[in-house]
């Protein structure tokens, strides 16, 4: 399958409520209830908000309401269906809209035209315990856009989310297999998205 998707990013704090209820978790009872196609939820390690109120994880003074991110991907109209509970929801962060294009299945290349020279941002969703061949897949994909020679990738592991509209929470105890992990590469100009295109087929095989 290639759509046409958006991307649905939103900002917020750890501790940040929202009748009742843990922004982060009311985000994706939401993308769990309406089996948004992908969705993560992100915890930082460090940032700040409108405020500038710097939180980190390295002192005790600062580690509460640690920055938190919820992504989500689907169509259009999908995406569109969530997007007025998601602002309901949270009403203090920052909401971000981009455009994107879902790929799954059989994967092939990306078709760009020639004179296309922009940056181009590459996310592969799957389970923190998926293997290929019993090597961990982030490894694996990332050995992969290495040597296609795409300029940075960046493995993040998830708290929550749902893959293929099915909700995967991380437990206390248990092995978590299910819970997402989040890859992200960056090619750079048109050669770069080249690159990243031509990376697709084997991606959907290493899967």
């Amino acid at each position: 399958m290639d759509e046409d998707c958006i991307k649905l990013t939103s900002y917020f704090g750890e501790r940040h409520r929202a009748d009742g209820k843990f922004v982060g978790e009311a985000l994706l009872d939401l993308y769990s209830q309406h089996e948004i196609a992908a969705s993560i939820l992100l915890r930082g390690a460090e940032g700040f908000g409108l405020k500038h109120r710097l939180r980190t994880d390295q002192y005790l003074t600062l580690s509460e309401d640690l920055p938190f991110m919820a992504i989500a991907v689907d169509s259009r109209t999908r995406i569109k269906d969530v997007l007025d509970l998601t602002q309901q929801i949270n009403r203090a962060g920052l909401i971000t809209l981009e455009r994107a294009r879902l790929l799954s299945e059989d994967i092939d290349p990306v078709g760009l035209s020639e004179n296309f020279d922009e940056a181009t941002k590459l996310t592969i969703y799957f389970g923190r315990q998926d293997r290929v061949f019993q090597v961990p897949a982030f490894e694996v994909i990332c050995d992969l856009l290495h040597r296609r020679g795409i300029a940075g990738a960046t493995t993040l592991v998830g708290v929550d989310g749902t893959a293929r509209g099915h909700r995967q929470r991380a437990r206390l105890l248990g092995r978590n297999a299910n819970v997402p992990l989040m890859v992200v590469a960056v090619g750079l100009g048109g050669a770069g998205a080249r690159r990243a295109s031509r990376a697709l087929p084997g991606l959907a095989g290493e899967r």
